[in-house]
């Protein structure tokens, strides 16, 4: 098997994870259950969206799609729950059920919930499926939309109509990883570091454009948010959060957003100041 980036979804069905632990057994990236129909919220879900961050991992949120409520209540109810934004995984429609709606009802229903979310956000939102049931009850239109396709116990997984590659394949439904306590779902990113950076929102544009900085002389960022990968915070410990680039150290990191090397490593856990990652979400104080 080539090799991927690892990644874990979550949802009330594992219960207390110890985040600091799925990082450090080498987990990249976490999808978090978010939302259900029109009125559901994950009881666990505002726990690990905050503490998925506070980690220092990439993290996503999903909603599951229920074609027999109304699709942009649907969507609505997720962007509210979320806060989905720049700096986090697209944003996923779970779509895997017809909830006895007849196919076409079901194929309008997914692109209304995918048009409000884009709207709202800014960035394609992202589809995960199985190829059977997508098959069997949508269309080839959404190839444009970022896949995660979930197929067990194959060296590789089947593509739905519409796309010839996959972004992100849940491959087991029962993993077991440091942190989380009995089984839990394990996923590959289809790409290197580099790929999985630029797939956050906001993040293709200024990735594609940051020097190459390999000789560490200068930080990759820059308090100019109009030009870096800076944005303005969710209000969950800071003003800002940052995107570890090549070259990056925490001093040049403190030095580009005016504030102490001691406030960084407090407000992010880092032991070491020496120790962070390319890839890395830093979360900077106001």
């Amino acid at each position: 098997m080539p090799d991927y980036i690892p990644g874990i979804d979550v949802s009330h069905f594992q219960g207390n994870v110890e985040w600091d632990k799925v990082k450090n057994g080498g987990i990249g990236y976490a999808f978090i259950k978010a939302t259900d129909g029109t009125t559901f919220v994950d009881s666990t879900f505002k726990t690990n969206w905050a503490a998925v961050k506070s980690a220092g991992l990439f993290r996503g949120a999903y909603h599951f799609f229920r074609a027999d409520a109304d699709a942009k209540a649907q969507a609505d109810h997720f962007l509210q729950t979320t806060g989905i934004g720049t700096g986090d995984l697209p944003a996923v429609i779970d779509v895997e059920i017809t909830s006895n709606a007849n196919d076409t009802a079901l194929i309008n229903g997914v692109q209304t919930w995918l048009d409000t979310v884009e709207e709202q956000i800014g960035a394609k939102p992202m589809i995960y499926t199985l190829a059977s049931f997508w098959n069997a009850h949508l269309n080839s239109n959404f190839g444009s939309y970022p896949l995660w396709v979930a197929n067990y116990g194959v060296s590789s997984p089947k593509i739905p109509a519409g796309w010839t590659t996959w972004n992100f394949w849940q491959h087991s439904q029962s993993g077991t990883i440091a942190g989380v306590t009995g089984n839990v779902d394990l996923n590959n990113f289809n790409g290197t570091q580099d790929d999985l950076n630029a797939s956050v929102i906001g993040q293709a544009s200024s990735n594609a454009d940051a020097p190459d900085d390999s000789d560490n002389n200068s930080a990759t960022s820059s308090a100019d948010t109009s030009s870096s990968p800076t944005v303005s915070g969710d209000g969950s410990g800071g003003g800002y959060t940052y995107i570890v680039q090549a070259g990056d150290t925490l001093d040049k990191i403190a030095a580009s957003f005016q504030v102490s090397v001691s406030d960084l490593q407090s407000l992010n856990r880092i032991k070491d100041p020496n120790d962070i990652s390319v890839g890395q979400i830093l979360t900077i104080p106001t």
